[in-house]
């Protein structure tokens, strides 16, 4: 695993030209899961508290996944000092929740409304294609966001969707096959994981996916950003 703290500049190269990413950072599609060690993920995180002087972190699941995916990191968080709310995003309760109307709006709103409700500023972090969820609450409530994290992932550019190419089923994306992963996104997970994965996985609001990204506030470029690959 790669890590690597962006410049402002650099923050802009991703968010405004959607230019190839640095080395140190991720280099496959922003959407797709990308697993890593937990206790890697963890340390880093941990780094960050004392790079970003604050002990409060909210983690953001990436596609087909809830705030479970993140017990284990939780765990290493808080025995390390550190508070954690990891989200359940809309929708993503349970294989039965209703999903039909869910947009994009509705999973950046529940970012933005954990950051509200932190006393004080925090670390978000974002998996996979919430990369993007923590990206566009970083431009809502940039005061309020001492430091970005994406794990396996970055945010899109102003306008534009999070995963438009995945396909959909009644206006949900199913867990793809694992042949569509490459070794450097699922190579971490053995055959027990990918089918504990499989089990848990919930299909997720395709409009989400479509809905185009708006972002609107400079300041969101002043914001630490970590990657995590």
């Amino acid at each position: 695993m790669r890590t690597c703290a962006r410049s402002a500049q650099e923050n802009r190269a991703v968010d405004r030209a959607a230019v190839a990413t640095p080395e140190c950072c991720c280099r496959h599609a922003a959407g797709k899961p990308h697993t890593r060690r937990l206790d890697l993920v963890a340390e880093e995180l941990d780094r960050g508290v004392e790079e970003a002087a604050v002990s409060d972190f909210i983690l953001v699941p990436g596609l087909w996944l809830n705030g479970t995916s993140w017990s284990q990191v939780v765990q290493l968080l808080e025995q390390a000092g550190h508070r954690a709310d990891p989200l359940t995003l809309p929708g993503m309760a349970s294989r039965s929740a209703d999903r039909s109307g869910i947009t994009l709006a509705d999973h950046v709103g529940a970012v933005v409304a954990a950051v509200d409700a932190a006393a004080d500023p925090v670390i978000a972090v974002g998996h996979s294609v919430a990369a993007s969820l923590v990206h566009a609450a970083v431009d809502a409530r940039a005061d309020r966001v001492a430091r970005a994290v994406y794990v396996g992932g970055f945010p899109a550019r102003d306008g534009e969707p999070l995963g438009a190419d995945f396909p959909a089923e009644n206006g949900e994306v199913p867990l793809l096959d694992w042949s569509e992963f490459d070794d450097t996104e699922v190579g971490d997970l053995d055959e027990a994981a990918r089918a504990r994965f499989r089990d848990e996985a919930i299909a997720y609001p395709q409009r989400v996916l479509t809905e185009p990204l708006r972002l609107t506030d400079e300041r969101r470029f002043q914001v630490p950003v970590t990657l995590l690959c």
